[in-house]
Order: C-alpha cells, then sequence, then structure tokens
C-alpha cells in the first residue's frame, strides 16, 4: 500500500498516530502525540543508554511485536474498534488515498464516513503560536536558500545552476524542497516556467524565482524577481507595477479586512501604476502544512482576515515573450497589522 501516515481523533480522549514502523525514531521526536501505534513489518534492536525519544520508541515497538506485524487496515481496524463506536460516524479528509478509504469501509460496514476537510481547512485557517514559530522557522530557511540561489546568478550561469544552489542550501539546513520555479529571460513568463538547459543568463533579464519548501513540518513560499543589468524601460514599469501592487496589498492587511476588499486593492493598485489589463484570479493564499491552504485570497471570498492567519501575498504578472514578474512574501496578521515573515531584499538589482 505504500507509506500512509495517519491521525485519529476519537470524540473523547486522545489521539493516536497510526504510522509505517519504517518511519523509526521519527515520529518520537517531532509529534506530541504519546500513543504512536507501528504497522508492517521491519525489526530494530534496542540496546545501550537510550534517550527519551529512544525509550518511547521501544516501548511502542515493544507493544507492535507483541501483537505481531500487520498491515495498516489490520492496526486501522484495532484502533477504531477501540474507540467504541458501534455504530459510528468516522470523519475522513480528502487527502486520504482512495483505496483505503474504500478499504476501511468494507472492514468497518456498520460505520458511516463523512468528508470532514472543510472542518480541519477552516481550523488550518488560524494558526497557533508553535505553528507561526515553525512557519518562522521555515520562512528563514528558505529564504536562505533563495539568497544562495541568487548569488548565483551571474551573466553565463545555466538556471540550473541557480536551482542546485537554492537545493544545496536546503540540505545543509535539513529542509525538503517542494516546488522551485526558476528561469530566466522570455522563459520565465509561463506559470510553471520549463527550466531550459541550454539557455545562459544574459545582460538585461529578469530572473524569475518562487520557492517553497518545508522544514520540521511547515512550508514557505516565497518569490523575487532579480534583474541582471538593466531592463528595457518597458520591462521596468512592469516589475514596479507589480511592486507597487504588492506594497499595496500589504499596507490593507489586518484583522477585519474583507478578503475580497484585499483583491480588489491590488489589482486596481498594479493597473493604476501601469499595468492597465493586468488581472488574476487570486492574490494569494494561506499557508501551513501545505503550501496552498485557505484562505484564498479572491474574488469571490465572502470572508474576513482574522489575527493569526498566515498568507501568502503576490502580485505576479507572467508576460509570454517577455518574462515573469513576482514578488511574494508570507505575512501574519497581528491585532494591529502585519507581520512580514519573509523579509529579502524586494529589489535585488545585479550588475551585469
Amino acid at each position: 500500500m505504500g507509506t500512509v501516515t495517519m491521525v485519529v481523533f476519537p470524540t473523547e480522549g486522545s489521539a493516536s498516530l497510526v504510522v509505517d514502523v519504517c518511519e523509526g525514531l521519527g515520529p518520537f521526536q517531532t509529534s506530541k502525540i504519546d500513543d504512536i501505534w507501528f504497522y508492517d513489518e521491519f525489526y530494530y534492536h534496542f540496546s545501550g543508554k537510550l534517550t527519551r525519544e529512544e525509550l518511547r520508541f521501544e516501548k511502542a515497538y515493544d507493544t507492535y511485536s507483541k501483537k505481531g506485524m500487520r498491515d495498516l487496515l489490520s492496526v486501522l481496524k484495532e484502533n477504531l474498534e477501540g474507540q467504541a463506536f458501534r455504530p459510528a460516524t468516522i470523519g475522513i479528509e480528502q487527502t486520504m488515498p482512495v483505496f483505503l478509504r474504500d478499504s476501511l469501509q468494507r472492514i468497518l460496514p456498520n460505520a458511516k464516513f463523512k468528508d470532514v476537510t472543510p472542518i480541519f481547512q477552516e481550523v488550518r485557517m488560524i494558526k497557533t503560536d508553535e505553528e507561526i514559530a515553525r512557519l518562522r522557522d521555515a520562512a528563514k530557511i528558505n529564504e536562505r536558500a533563495l539568497k544562495a540561489a541568487i548569488d548565483a546568478i551571474h551573466v553565463g550561469a545555466h538556471e540550473w545552476e541557480l536551482v542546485m544552489a537554492y537545493r544545496e542550501e536546503l540540505d545543509r539546513h535539513k529542509a525538503e524542497p517542494v516546488y522551485h520555479l526558476i528561469a530566466a529571460g522570455r522563459g520565465s513568463g509561463d506559470v510553471f516556467p520549463k527550466y531550459n538547459l541550454a539557455h545562459r543568463l544574459e545582460r538585461g533579464e529578469i530572473v524569475y524565482l518562487d520557492v517553497g519548501c518545508r522544514a520540521n513540518g511547515y512550508c514557505s513560499d516565497v518569490s523575487r524577481s532579480v534583474v541582471l543589468g538593466e531592463l528595457p524601460p518597458s520591462h521596468e514599469r512592469i516589475r514596479q507595477s507589480v511592486l507597487d501592487g504588492y506594497w499595496s496589498t500589504i499596507n490593507t492587511l489586518r484583522p477585519g479586512v474583507g478578503i475580497r476588499e484585499v483583491f480588489k486593492n491590488a489589482i486596481d493598485m498594479v493597473r493604476r501604476a501601469g499595468i492597465p489589463d493586468f488581472m488574476r484570479s487570486n492574490v494569494g493564499h494561506g499557508i501551513g502544512l501545505s503550501i496552498h491552504e485557505l484562505p484564498d485570497m479572491v474574488s469571490s471570498s465572502s470572508g474576513l482576515l482574522e489575527k493569526d492567519m498566515v498568507l501568502n501575498i503576490e502580485t505576479p504578472y507572467h508576460g509570454i515573450g517577455i518574462g515573469g514578474f513576482q514578488q511574494e512574501d508570507t505575512a501574519r496578521i497581528t491585532h494591529g497589522g502585519v507581520e512580514l515573515l519573509t523579509k529579502l531584499d524586494r529589489d535585488v538589482r545585479l550588475p551585469a
């Protein structure tokens, strides 16, 4: 079935974590859940003076070994039946693999299954203090890696060299890349620019860098457009308009402001600044365990900003035949306004 990690939240009592035994010590180092259940087959040996996490691992492994090494469905079935739910409603998220959902329905025929994805999405919009701290840490790491990519920019460099510089810096901080959209010149205008292995950076190009990573379970997403040399006046106007729209949007963020209002202000400002036909489907999104979470910063939203929402704000311009222009930062809504979690220079110009 592959590796799947499940969290079971009973209506009463504490949550439990169901993980592949091959995850080893990891869950005991990163999760605050005490009740950890293993599935699948693997053999560990414990010796010497163990740490607190290693002792917890040993205890859970001992229970797992005594019950016999079983597959995921068998372990989940025992866990759920132990919640005394007969019959019960079991809420599942859309992220649950279809094969697993169908198998659970087969082995638990008296249970009613309900999609509770909207509940979890809504809960995740407001971040706890610990989540905010993790998001800050992820942002710092992502910006260090982005800075490494920017430092690799020079006339004649390949786009893949920038990608490697970004990934190598993430590795130093034990973070994992979620995506890295890095391209220069005309090729950067696509929404998902493809690396041109043959292209070398040239004078007068815009270098588009949109990068995301995950560190300690939480994500960071940040974008910059770097000018290599001097842009043509028409391109410079677009770059400045995007930047003006970005700052205008940041300045509207505070509790109680309508998301629809934020969207309208962003679009209007970019248009007034110099791109009269500018349009976007959104001007940002929530961020947390995933790169893209609620709220979506869209014109149709009736939601309001709330304290401790963490958002990514962006007003990118994708110009086919010209290039991509982007500024994107992570912002936490505070009691009186906004705290920017990403702070890297937003007007980066490098000599050619």
